[in-house]
């Protein structure tokens, strides 16, 4: 978000950068620790919480705790203390959105990409609960999302488990905490939660359920007017079915969701990993015919790379979540007949050589090469490279090409910042590439190229769908009174 921070909230050895996420036990910032030079999430707690003795006590022994947990998709704390009457933790920074706003920009999602991220976050809540540990806010909103490397799916981390709880360490009477606000998020909230009942790790269960419900579905499976009509719908209502809202999943996936999302926890999975692999199967595409051997699961081969990934040596990249299929199921018929493809390939080798060949001597066999441009026999320029960079936020470089975007879309809301490059052109002057959205409605959104002026005026160069990838120069659509100058385009904007 592209915000400023709070000049109040200062934490000893961090520079705060900008606020990046709001909810109602605090704030979170990025910030910079200052003795590492690394970039971190900062989660600042409301001071009403640690001025609560208890509270801050048991916030500081679980902050300890969830430390300990080395798990690849459980977001690492690197500090958990007090300053100046403010609690905090330190976390790793992660480049990339919250499921909730993936969400909220694609509706549902594709059935085998929501089994990857459950089957991760699946996969650390159960490694959680063999500490004794229950989350209690398992949300959209508490699943990160890692930029991946180009074509493949992003690293999902786990996070918010400073507020987990401890279950054998005390009993509570009530869901409500200390200091009468309530732990959990009404549209994921296990029933046993809003009774006060004791929890377990199937508590988890139940809200990632929901999580399931909502991926798979586009909307969260209990919805009303107010909260109260969402927690007796928990309390008393059964599971509403997916198939009615998403008709292209197979009916088999709602008695999965439904047990997930039991009343009683007896009656639920017994762990996260047990819901997601008793769903893949129903997810994945049936053979239509012919005896093929069919293939892994796709919740198993996402919870075999992640079983590698626990035991990666420490500091390992974690990989993407799904790999190719070993050579060796290749059929072998299928690579005895490929002979015929590898001779069309070089017969097509063969005649693109050969008309480049005329096109650049200037034969005179073919009429059109004859007659075509004398630039065109000239060897291609090298593509014009440029080095950009990231404006901070708060300084004139960022917040002038949002100035110039706002002017020419006559749009007044604060922009929600998904991606800002800058770089100078050919004649000396900055660009700008912005992908963004409105604050407070999200439909308004796209892309936009920038180019600062002589007299240093910002004016929108172009502009491109928000769903486009936005890398190519066809991807833009020049904005009238302006030309649109594709050299160098590709080049700049590559890698982002």
């Amino acid at each position: 978000m592209d915000g400023q921070p709070d000049p109040d909230i200062q934490i000893a050895g961090y520079r705060i950068e900008a606020r990046v996420g709001r909810g109602g036990m605090g704030e979170v910032y990025r910030a910079v620790q200052l003795n590492l030079g690394r970039r971190v999430a900062l989660k600042v707690l409301a001071p009403e919480l640690a001025a609560d003795d208890r509270f801050r006590r048991r916030f500081l022994r679980e902050s300890r705790v969830a430390a300990g947990i080395d798990h690849p998709s459980i977001i690492p704390i690197y500090e958990a203390g007090e300053d100046g009457g403010r609690l905090y933790i330190a976390m790793r920074y992660v480049d990339g959105p919250d499921l909730a706003t993936v969400l909220r920009r694609e509706g549902r999602l594709d059935p085998s990409r929501a089994l990857a991220i459950a089957a991760q976050v699946a996969s650390a809540l159960d490694a959680a609960h063999e500490r004794g540990l229950v989350h209690r806010d398992v949300k959209p909103a508490n699943i990160l999302l890692a930029h991946g490397p180009e074509g493949t799916p992003g690293h999902c981390y786990l996070c918010d488990f400073g507020l987990i709880k401890q279950v054998d360490s005390e009993q509570v009477a009530s869901a409500l905490t200390i200091t009468d606000q309530f732990v959990g998020t009404i549209p994921y909230v296990a029933p046993e939660q809003i009774e006060g009942r004791p929890l377990d790790g199937r508590t988890d269960v139940y809200s990632l359920g929901c999580v399931l419900f909502q991926c798979l579905t586009g909307s969260v499976p209990f919805e009303g007017s107010n909260d109260v009509e969402v927690v007796f719908a928990h309390l008393g209502k059964p599971p509403p079915s997916l198939t009615d809202r998403s008709p292209g999943l197979p009916p088999s996936v709602d008695g999965v969701i439904a047990r997930a999302m039991a009343k009683s926890k007896e009656d639920r999975w017994p762990t996260c990993t047990a819901l997601v692999a008793a769903l893949a199967p129903e997810l994945e595409p049936k053979p239509r015919s012919g005896p093929a051997r069919p293939a892994p699961a796709a919740a198993t081969q996402v919870l075999h790379r992640i079983d590698e990934q626990a035991t990666a040596p420490a500091g390992a990249v974690p990989g993407a979540v799904h790999s190719p299929p070993p050579a060796d199921r290749v059929p072998a018929r299928g690579r005895r007949g490929w002979w015929w493809l590898t001779l069309a390939v070089a017969m097509v080798l063969a005649v693109g050589a050969y008309l480049a060949t005329v096109k650049v001597v200037g034969g005179t066999g073919d009429p059109q090469v004859e007659a075509a441009p004398t630039t065109l026999r000239q060897s291609p320029p090298e593509p014009a490279t440029c080095r950009w960079n990231r404006p901070e936020v708060g300084t004139q470089a960022r917040s002038a090409p949002l100035d110039a975007i706002r002017s020419h879309m006559g749009w007044t809301d604060r922009f929600v910042i998904e991606e800002m490059r800058s770089w100078t052109g050919p004649d000396g002057n900055w660009r700008w590439y912005v992908k963004a959205h409105q604050e407070h409605d999200p439909s308004r959104r796209g892309r936009w190229l920038v180019r600062q002026q002589d007299d240093g005026q910002r004016l929108v160069l172009a502009t491109a769908p928000f769903a486009t990838r936005g890398y190519a120069a066809h991807d833009w659509r020049p904005t009238p009174g302006q030309r649109l100058d594709p050299s160098g385009l590709a080049s700049c904007l590559a890698g982002t």
